[in-house]
């Protein structure tokens, strides 16, 4: 899940994100292309006639102003958030991530790993993230059409990300596998007892 929307009353995720993507940008370029067309008609009025400005072409204006540049607003954030392969709530993540790294088949065998949550773990890329939401078809891209690639529930990582986890998950297995007394040096002598005087 990317985020709960009250705009279109229902939570944006993995299939209907590029839904979403194009309703911010298709709103927000509406409303600053009515707000570029009504200006120069109010404009007409203001400069060369002596009729009254109509009130609504005023209204009009500043909504579509407000609503456009909010809405080119947010497709920017989201343009950003699909080059970088992050959703809006890993975004303003501040927990670490616990992952597990399987080193075999039966489940038995792992290590869990905390990574930072600034660690870009599914960037593969800016052209590989707009096409995993986008599709791989350019003459795609601005159609609503259904062609986001994977399946939503396992996602590819960042490889150097992907590399990194699994040199900690294999360093703390060395490390939680081998004894204290080889990690540490030899113990020191426990100092002797002291006698309290009464």
């Amino acid at each position: 899940m990317d985020h709960h929307c009250p705009w279109i009353n229902g939570c944006v995720g993995y299939r209907n994100y590029k839904y979403f993507c194009l309703f911010i940008f298709y709103t927000g370029f509406y409303g600053l292309w009515i707000m570029c067309s009504g200006f120069p008609i109010v404009m007409n009025i203001f400069l060369y006639r002596s009729d009254k400005i109509d009130p609504q072409w005023i209204v009009l204006l500043l909504i579509t102003f407000l609503f456009g540049m909010t809405m080119c607003g947010f497709s920017v954030i989201h343009i950003y958030y699909v080059t970088h392969n992050e959703s809006t709530i890993e975004h303003i993540n501040t927990r670490m991530y616990e992952i597990r790294v399987d080193f075999d088949t039966s489940g038995m065998n792992y290590e869990v790993v905390s990574v930072q949550p600034d660690a870009q773990l599914w960037d593969r890329g800016a052209k590989a993230n707009w096409c995993s939401v986008f599709g791989d078809k350019i003459w795609m891209w601005f159609l609503p059409m259904n062609i986001t690639l994977g399946d939503g529930l396992t996602f590819l990582y960042n490889p150097s990300a992907r590399h990194h986890i699994i040199e900690r998950a294999l360093h703390q297995r060395t490390v939680l596998s081998t004894p204290e007394s080889t990690l540490y040096g030899p113990r020191p002598p426990s100092p002797p007892p002291t006698t309290a005087a009464l």
